[in-house]
């Protein structure tokens, strides 16, 4: 399982929407001040990014918790988001160089890009379409799998969270 840490912004029945700081693998490598990865995170800042999650651990509004999620599923997303779009762009532009070859068509390039154009749209189109599906399947979600607890017993809250 994939842990990280996040604030409970919003409950709703078995739901908690989290806010995760995001991080840079930056932060851990050597090479952190001279790196252009890293000037880049720097630069736009660091971004929180949120999202909805099962509330497997009853967490309340302002609550620390560990967001988990399965390693193959995010496996699994990570591909479909990135690997397939890509792969369709540079296939279809293959068929249309290949098409204006056939069609001895002048201009090669102009066919190829305007394939790979349509070739990446459409697997925008159906990854997001099968993202949403998987979304509603329970082993793809990220689940709140327990609050941190600060010294004393207590849940950690989120700074500035009134309650």
């Amino acid at each position: 399982m994939i842990e990280e840490t996040a604030i409970v912004v919003r409950t709703s029945g078995e739901h908690a929407w989290v806010e995760a700081q995001r991080q840079s693998a930056c932060d851990a490598c050597a090479a952190n001040k001279g790196c252009g990865s890293s000037m880049l995170s720097r630069l736009f800042g660091r971004k929180v990014a949120r999202m909805k999650t099962l509330n497997a651990a009853q967490a309340r509004e302002g609550d620390a918790v560990i967001v988990a999620m399965n390693e193959a599923a995010f496996l699994k997303g990570s591909i479909l988001v990135s690997l397939d779009p890509l792969q369709a762009k540079l296939g279809a532009a293959v068929l249309g160089q290949g098409l204006a070859a056939q069609l001895d068509i002048a201009s090669a390039e102009a066919l190829a890009i305007v394939f790979g154009v349509g070739g990446f749209a459409i697997a925008g189109i159906l990854v997001r379409r099968h993202l949403q599906r998987m979304t509603r399947e329970t082993r793809f979600q990220p689940v709140v799998v327990r609050r941190v607890e600060a010294t004393g017993g207590l849940p950690l809250r989120h700074a500035g969270m009134q309650h």
